[in-house]
């Protein structure tokens, strides 16, 4: 059995225990309490897309590069703590007013923080590990989160503890026990760890970084700016129903991507970008089939998943679906550009995403149309114009290259 069929397999067992999980927690959540869920994730999302991702795409490009100079990576380590420095002062201070204004949102805005340095360090070392050749073992890190997050929130159920936070709290948990197993594996890859130990520069890190933040601002708000806005203003159940299928559709397709990205992705690297063009056709190829088979299957997926209340409201899976295709292509369009330092790309492909977000809102709404059904056109179409925009960014970025090496 080859490589991809392998990762392939075991990433199908991580779908089943995903499955099991959303079954669990959507049985014990009402609709409200999962667009509180749904809420606090958003904002544990943009805290880890701010600050933590683009650091993890800065430093997964400065492994490679230090690897092909046979220079050690031990100063990724200073990197990180400060990284997880700042996120902990920035906590701190949160809480002071939070504390005088709403004291009960204290303990949620401390889980909030910690999902998002969680979910940072787990991703982070089994990107490490990918883009090492350790797809197998990651793969089957992704499987044990599932069955860890399913145990910690059973617990605090059987403790009458059941609710958002407690449901944020058994991701962090699992997270950080995945965590500590990739640390060990990559024990094995000390060697990396000898020779010349280059500071990072700050200033390095403050120019590739910046792009890619505020780039990750503008996609938050893109894809999940209707959460805040919504959820406030009492239509949290809205919000709940669809986030709730949304999300079996989103989750389905970030499964196929996984997959593929785990044994594709370290392709783009190793190619110096080459690779890109046969990576984006096959994973056009990868969208469409998980299409198919969600809207065909989309009845059956929402049953066995969910409850009674989301049936009706089935094919709002297709916008999870397509929504997630759009960061898979735009993170591949993204890492070609990192390779050659060219990010600022980024912040204007997000930026013309954002702008055509809150004019279709608005049309949707003066047509008496802005529902559970229609919510996610606003958030597929955005992702198609950022999408196209990288594109031919990165076709004229090829083009000048090849221009210049000609001349």
């Amino acid at each position: 059995m080859g490589k991809l069929s392998i990762v392939a397999v075991l990433r199908l067992l991580a779908v089943i225990g995903q499955i099991a999980y959303i079954k669990l927690y959507t049985h014990y959540l009402s609709p409200v309490e999962l667009g509180i869920f749904f809420f606090y994730t958003t904002i544990s999302y943009f805290l880890n897309a701010l600050l933590l991702v683009p650091v993890d795409f800065f430093q997964q490009a400065e492994i490679f590069h230090r690897i092909r100079r046979g220079e050690s990576i031990r100063s990724i380590f200073s990197l990180n703590a400060a990284m997880l420095g700042w996120i902990g002062g920035i906590t701190l201070l949160a809480e002071i007013p939070v504390l005088l204004w709403k004291p009960s949102f204290a303990l949620a805005l401390i889980v909030i923080s910690a999902t998002a340095v969680c979910l940072y360090i787990s991703t982070a070392i089994k990107n490490f590990l990918n883009n090492q050749g350790d797809q197998s073992f990651v793969v089957w890190m992704l499987i044990l989160e599932i069955p860890l997050k399913v145990a910690a929130f059973w617990e605090l159920v059987r403790l009458q503890r059941a609710g958002p936070v407690a449901l944020m709290s058994s991701t962090s948990l699992a997270l950080l026990i995945v965590f500590i197993f990739c640390g060990q594996r990559a024990l094995r890859y000390k060697h990396l760890f000898h020779g010349i130990a280059v500071p990072v520069s700050f200033r390095q890190v403050t120019r590739f970084c910046s792009p890619i933040s505020a780039g990750a601002l503008l996609n938050w708000l893109q894809l999940q700016g209707y959460r805040l806005v919504l959820v406030p203003l009492g239509f949290a159940a809205d919000v709940g129903i669809f986030a709730t299928v949304y999300g079996i559709g989103y989750t389905g397709m970030q499964t196929a991507a996984i997959v593929y990205r785990q044994v594709y992705e370290p392709r783009i690297y190793q190619s110096y970008g080459k690779y890109l063009k046969t990576y984006l056709k096959g994973g056009l190829g990868l969208i469409a089939f998980v299409l198919f088979c969600g809207l065909v299957l989309r009845a059956q997926l929402i049953a066995l998943t969910t409850n009674k209340t989301f049936t009706h409201f089935a094919s709002v899976i297709a916008y999870g679906v397509l929504a997630n295709a759009g960061n898979f292509l735009i993170g591949a369009l993204v890492i070609r550009l990192s390779i050659d330092d060219n990010t600022i790309l980024q912040i204007k492909a997000h930026a013309y995403g954002l702008a055509a977000v809150p004019p279709l809102y608005f049309l949707l709404y003066f047509l008496h149309e802005l529902n559970v059904f229609t919510l996610g056109l606003p958030i597929v179409l955005s992702q198609a114009i950022v999408v196209a925009y990288l594109y031919f960014s990165v076709e004229a970025v090829y083009a000048k290259q090849h221009a210049e090496s000609n001349a």
